[in-house]
């Protein structure tokens, strides 16, 4: 989202900046555990097995997509 749209309250904003990633902007996910005495550690280690390391990162996969066209027919330029 153009920051000229986020909603104008401080608190908001700052939330928003909290997260904005210079490349991705606010794009992300979130995955959400709830639960009575789960094993936080232990689920924290699981999924961090889950993750790419940074020589996987630097496989450059072929990206699936094609390009994301504006209406004006222009392709969308970089986030950051």
């Amino acid at each position: 989202m153009d920051p000229g749209q986020w909603p104008g309250d401080p608190a908001t904003r700052a939330a928003i900046q909290a997260d904005w990633d210079p490349l991705h902007g606010d794009r992300r996910q979130e995955i959400v555990f709830i639960g009575v005495e789960m094993d936080e550690a232990g689920l924290r280690r699981r999924l961090d097995a889950c993750l790419l390391t940074p020589e996987e990162v630097g496989l450059a996969l072929e990206d699936p997509f094609p390009p994301w066209r504006l209406e004006t027919g222009e392709t969308a330029p970089e986030a950051g």
